[in-house]
């Protein structure tokens, strides 16, 4: 059972607030990443430059570990098998939530950021020539013509991840949820709850 944002359950065990208690730390810099960037040991700090590790990397190991923490906290929040823990895949996975089909999100989004381009293309544009409302415009008719292909709750939870200008966002889903459910709803209730914060 997924547990709605704002809602604290009083039926989780006394063992899961026992591991956010003992997980304080980790759980208040979940999404700080400066945290578990500085978690590096010496030889990762002194490692020699290369181009595909900028001061911001972070070490697998390390991620591996942030990985752990949110898996552990899912097991705890929707209960074993209602989620897909991290480095897992399925091509043909659904959103555990909303049963959205994750793949048939993308080729939306894909049909649309296509049929933008080549409206834009074919007025002898770019999408650095027109403005953000030109894009809207242009993006708002191909949207109309894209809608009956697919269902609507596929073009409901695309709407987070729509194309912008000049812009180019990766969709997929995190821990098996749609990118919507997982910002609205899952996202909010990962880390530490403060109301914790005076708990005994």
């Amino acid at each position: 059972m997924i547990i709605e944002r704002g809602i604290i359950n009083y039926s989780w065990s006394v063992d899961y607030f026992e591991w956010m208690l003992d997980h304080k730390t980790e759980l208040k810099n979940l999404n700080n990443m400066s945290y578990w960037r500085g978690l590096k040991n010496e030889e990762e700090r002194n490692l020699p430059s290369h181009p595909n590790r900028s001061p911001r990397w972070i070490p697998h190991r390390i991620m591996k570990e942030r990985d752990k923490i949110i898996n552990t906290q899912l097991t705890y929040l929707v209960g074993e098998g209602n989620f897909r823990p991290h480095e897992s895949y399925d091509g043909e996975r659904e959103c555990y939530r909303c049963k959205v089909k994750i793949k048939n999100m993308g080729k939306y989004l894909g049909n649309l950021e296509r049929g933008v381009n080549k409206i834009v293309k074919n007025s002898g544009n770019t999408s650095f020539t027109i403005t953000d409302e030109e894009h809207r415009a242009i993006l708002e008719k191909v949207m109309k013509q894209e809608a009956p292909n697919f269902t609507a709750l596929e073009v409901e939870k695309a709407q987070i991840f729509l194309p912008q200008r000049g812009r180019r966002k990766l969709m997929n889903d995190s821990s098996g949820f749609c990118p919507m459910c997982y910002e609205e709803v899952i996202a909010p209730q990962l880390g530490w709850d403060s109301r914790l914060d005076n708990y005994k």
